[in-house]
């Protein structure tokens, strides 16, 4: 089953984060792998 998500990234209170479809922060931009690491696990439990 092939899954697909938009995240995009936007400037909030604090810095830039990416930012699920549905608006739920990911991560912080500046820490683009940690952000990866949560959307692989988030979009691999599905």
């Amino acid at each position: 089953m092939m899954l697909a998500e938009t995240v995009d990234c936007v400037p909030v209170a604090g810095g830039c984060f990416y930012r699920w479809s549905w608006g739920e922060l990911v991560g912080q931009a500046d820490e683009p792998a940690r952000a990866a690491e949560r959307i692989v696990r988030v979009l691999s439990r599905r």
